[in-house]
């Protein structure tokens, strides 16, 4: 092969016979490289920039040259490799000639070996390069997928492995909701009324074995008010992040929403919504009447070992048994003072079943009841009532409620920690902060963002971030939990990085939590002690109202 159209190597020696015996070497062989003579140091740095070589190979007798050929390659070219070749190695020398930054080094009478070593870091390096290039056209190829998404008039969600893991705004107009991130990490299920539910699993099922026939299924979607919208469905397969995944598209011309019987009355100007107001009292209802309920999903050990625990999550069923999500309600709940009695509702339903479960339970925390001073008392006289070990509960608040209110989290972490309890941040590490709320507030555990797990196998910069988070936690004595981790080399990555626990739909999807089953004597939560006809719109008075009595 002509020397133009090898792979460029460059061999520093005191003498161009090594360069010589080299190319013959690597011609015998058939690779198709070419040695580069360099016999001063001084122009290394030119030399580097101009040939772009694939191997850097340094000839010497003593490896003297080696600290300061590895500290050039450092600044200019990091990833490319460094042999040393001596007329003579042993391993003492060979450890010490890759403790200056040599990827190995051999005898130079040795030829089998210089070619094999040659051979096998030229193949690493097309391999590197490969990757590379792979990793530049996913990435491309993503970027590509988000455009279409954020300017597309179709209303579209992203699913993988059934949970939903982007939306665009069309989508987020159509259900009536603004957030995306209350969408993120729900079954792709959860979306629709249960009456669609048959004929879209099997319609997923089929665009993931690539038998879908293409043609619209019609579908209820939930909408942010409580009701469901009529539209006509497609399904296409794809990949995200090097994972498959199923797009689900609302064409624009077909998604004028048509208010249900339920969620609305029809007048001569079209569908309308029930005001908040009256959502602000169906929540009310809800807790009046023991509408709300607890669904958890198991957090998994690695190992294999300790105490089981679990995440919970909130819903709320309607007057009809339907299911309604958090992402529909909660900011009405948030807005109407009734947050709070959502809040403790969830605590001590989530404290008589970790009573009956003998596990402990993750309880997500709003930052109103986060920074309510009436907590701390009201969770003693829970925990006394129940007799429960309070290590059985873990509370959780945001990264970001802990980042705008630092020192009254600080202070909540330490008070629940001087009761016994458990304290956790959720959603952490998408804040350039991050590391330092490891230092300042008294955690158990961080539950790792979704948003730096997706993806995790392809992004090496994602990755890093993960690594150094895991490394600092664990210096500390924090566990740490993978959240929306949703597949085999994603788990077998987190592993490696020394991740301690793992949640998500790939170890199992949420369940009831149920309570007074047979043989526990405990009974279905009794809300008769919580005040939820008073609560008022901006409850200014700074008297706690609508939970639990003291």
């Amino acid at each position: 092969m002509p020397d133009t159209a090898a792979v460029p190597l460059i061999v520093a020696s005191a003498t161009v016979d090594p360069v010589e015996a080299l190319n013959s070497l690597l011609r015998r062989n058939a690779v198709a490289a070419h040695c580069t003579w360099l016999a001063s140091l001084k122009n290394l740095p030119e030399t580097l920039q101009r040939l772009n070589p694939q191997l850097l190979i340094c000839v010497t007798p003593t490896g003297n040259e080696l600290p300061a050929i590895a500290r050039v390659r450092n600044r200019i070219a990091p990833d490319v490799p460094l042999l040393a070749i001596r007329p003579e190695t042993n391993d003492w020398t060979i450890a010490s000639d890759m403790g200056s930054g040599a990827c190995d080094s051999v005898a130079m009478n040795c030829p089998e070996r210089i070619y094999a070593v040659i051979a096998r870091e030229l193949k690493a390096r097309q391999t590197q390069r490969e990757l590379r290039a792979a990793l530049r056209s996913a990435q491309d190829y993503r970027q590509q997928l988000d455009t279409l998404l954020t300017l597309s008039n179709d209303a579209i969600a992203v699913a993988q492995e059934g949970i939903i893991t982007r939306v665009n705004a069309s989508w987020l107009m159509l259900m009536g909701i603004t957030d995306a991130n209350a969408l993120l990490g729900q079954p792709a299920m959860d979306l629709f009324n249960e009456s669609t539910h048959a004929a879209l699993r099997t319609a997923i099922a089929a665009c993931q074995q690539g038998r879908h026939d293409a043609l619209p299924l019609r579908a209820s979607l939930l909408t942010q008010d409580g009701g469901s919208t009529d539209v006509e469905l497609m399904l296409s397969s794809g990949q995200r992040d090097g994972e498959p995944c199923v797009h689900l598209i609302v064409p624009a011309p077909a998604r004028r929403p048509r208010a249900s019987s339920r969620s609305a009355t029809r007048t001569d100007t079209g569908a309308q919504s029930p005001s908040e107001d009256t959502t602000a009292k169906q929540i009310s209802a809800a807790l009046q009447q023991n509408r709300f309920r607890l669904v958890q999903q198991p957090i998994t050990r690695l190992d294999g070992e300790g105490l089981p625990m679990f995440d919970t999550l909130l819903r709320m069923t309607d007057a009809t048994g339907r299911q309604i999500l958090p992402a529909s309600f909660m900011p009405v709940a948030e807005r109407h003072g009734l947050v709070r009695a959502i809040d403790r509702w969830m605590l001590h339903t989530a404290a008589r079943a970790a009573h009956d479960s003998g596990g402990c339970l993750f309880v997500p925390l709003s930052q109103v009841s986060a920074l309510d001073a009436t907590l701390l008392p009201w969770l003693r006289k829970l925990l006394a009532s129940m007799q429960l070990d309070p290590q059985r509960l873990c509370i959780e608040v945001t990264e970001a409620t802990a980042t705008t209110h630092l020192n009254g989290i600080c202070k909540l972490a330490q008070d629940l920690h001087d009761i016994g309890l458990r304290f956790a941040l959720a959603a952490f590490g998408a804040d350039v902060d991050s590391i330092q709320l490891l230092e300042r507030v008294p955690l158990d555990f961080i539950k790792i963002d979704g948003s730096l797990i997706r993806g995790l196998s392809a992004s090496p910069s994602q990755q890093d971030d993960v690594r150094a988070l895991v490394e600092t936690a664990s210096q500390r004595g924090i566990g740490t939990i993978a959240e929306r981790a949703d597949n085999a080399n994603t788990m077998a990555l987190l592993w490696k990085m020394g991740v301690q626990y793992l949640q998500g739909h790939l170890t199992q999807a949420p369940e009831d939590v149920r309570l007074g089953v047979t043989g526990t004597g405990l009974r279905p939560p009794d809300l008769a002690g919580i005040e939820t006809s008073g609560i008022h719109k901006n409850n200014d008075s700074g008297e706690p109202q609508g939970f639990f009595r003291d």
